[in-house]
């Protein structure tokens, strides 16, 4: 695998030519046109299969997968554009497998209960655990439940395991933090909860649940650490699977990072799964910053994979970028959300350059609009190619095996590229 640059005077075709790979094959991995004009700074990714396919007269993909002795799921992980398709054309070349002998990695990628079922569809296929997020915890012990019958049967039939997603966040991220002391420091809510998740574990089929910690602090660790000992031995004793996040809060000031220096290892000790992920919503109040940072990251990292076994850590990446009026005044300044390719698309538009700040391991560009008589200035921070490839080596490093994509709710390419072209992705089922 390869990441390009876009150079001055760069098209499909000569960077094709370049690399000697088909400019067809190019557009097609990486979710573009061939007459699509491309923005300087955006990555390309260019892949080499290790075995490709011509399809004949008569072909099916399950008749393809069986010939090669693969499961389908790999042929759709391979090429994704064929979940929009009905149909294969004797002529067309498909691709059987790459040269991914970097180790087995574990995805997990989460989605909200209306997701697109064609988006899912793409995406199931590199997926390890696709978590469901929506559901509430009550301060009654309660849980608001999601209807997620699509999201549960589709994941089964493609060989994920689905989880529930337990928070007090609303489906637009406003958190309830008395939720939280209510139910942690009440040992008799906290059993009523464990019941009420296990129904629905029962229910609905899925294999564990991933509950969402925030507010954590030196103050209230030793409640967290009570209350993971009794959810673990509540879903093991019946089978189920318990995931944990937490959002590291981790700044750099004056190259200085600091965080909270919390003990996890008794909560990373119960939990099967610790996920390390900030949970980045379709509003943002804050100030214009890059939307992660493996600088940042890999400092964390350094003091976590003392206290938690690597082989339970999953390492989120998120796939979302922000659009900030600049100079940016809290309250005031506009901000939105962007998917990752509205973010090229826009900078297509203004007729941007893309940048890359070193630090981050991420992209930004500026740009500046008329309105109303007055010109306003924007920054746009998003993840390209380099940054996912940047947080996976980052998590190798480290032994961590997982991945995690907050969110799902689109189809970002080149993400799923990075991962599937280097690494085998790990399956609790067997695939299809």
């Amino acid at each position: 695998m390869d990441i390009y640059i876009v150079q001055p005077g760069d098209t499909l075709e000569s960077i094709a030519e370049r690399f000697g790979v088909s400019a067809t094959r190019l557009a097609l991995d990486n979710n573009l046109t061939e007459s699509a004009s491309l923005v300087l700074g955006q990555t390309i990714v260019i892949l080499y299969p290790r075995q490709v396919y011509i399809v004949k007269e008569n072909d099916t993909l399950q008749s393809i997968a069986d010939a090669h002795n693969i499961p389908l799921m790999q042929l759709l992980r391979n090429n994704p554009y064929l979940s929009d398709r009905e149909f294969i054309y004797p002529g067309e070349l498909l691709v059987i497998s790459y040269n991914n002998n970097k180790g087995l990695i574990n995805t997990i990628g989460f989605a909200s209960p209306f997701i697109d079922r064609n988006v899912l569809t793409k995406i199931l296929p590199f997926l390890t655990y696709v978590t469901i997020y929506g559901y509430q915890a009550k301060p009654d012990g309660s849980i608001g439940s999601v209807e997620d019958s699509m999201i549960i049967s589709l994941a089964k039939e493609y060989g994920v395991a689905p989880l529930l997603m337990l928070s007090t966040f609303t489906l637009q991220g406003v958190e309830n933090i008395e939720t939280y002391y209510i139910i942690l420091e009440n040992e008799g809510l906290i059993n009523r909860q464990i019941d009420n998740i296990i129904d629905i574990l029962n229910e609905k089929g899925l294999f564990g649940v991933l509950i969402a910690y925030q507010f954590i602090s030196e103050d209230n660790i030793a409640l967290y650490e009570s209350y993971t000992d009794m959810l673990a031995a509540g879903l093991h004793d019946e089978g189920y699977r318990l995931f944990v996040s937490i959002t590291p809060f981790a700044v750099s000031d004056n190259n200085q990072v600091t965080f909270p220096r919390l003990d996890y290892s008794n909560i990373g000790r119960a939990a099967d799964k610790f996920v390390l992920i900030n949970y980045t919503w379709g509003q943002n109040f804050g100030p214009p910053l890059p939307i992660t940072s493996i600088s940042i990251t890999e400092k964390f990292l350094e003091y976590i994979v003392n206290q938690v076994p690597p082989d339970k850590l999953i390492l989120g990446i998120p796939s979302i970028g922000y659009d900030w009026e600049i100079p940016y005044t809290a309250g005031i300044s506009s901000v939105r959300a962007l998917s990752v390719n509205s973010a090229v698309n826009l900078a297509r538009s203004v007729g941007a350059i893309i940048n890359f700040d070193e630090v981050s391991y991420t992209p930004f560009f500026e740009y500046t609009v008329s309105y109303e008589g007055s010109l306003i200035n924007h920054i746009v921070w998003f993840i390209d190619a380099r940054t996912v490839d940047a947080a996976i080596r980052l998590a190798r490093r480290n032994r961590i095996p997982g991945i995690g994509v907050w969110n799902i709710m689109y189809y970002y390419a080149q993400l799923w590229l990075v991962i599937n072209s280097q690494y085998q992705i790990e399956k609790i089922f067997p695939e299809p």
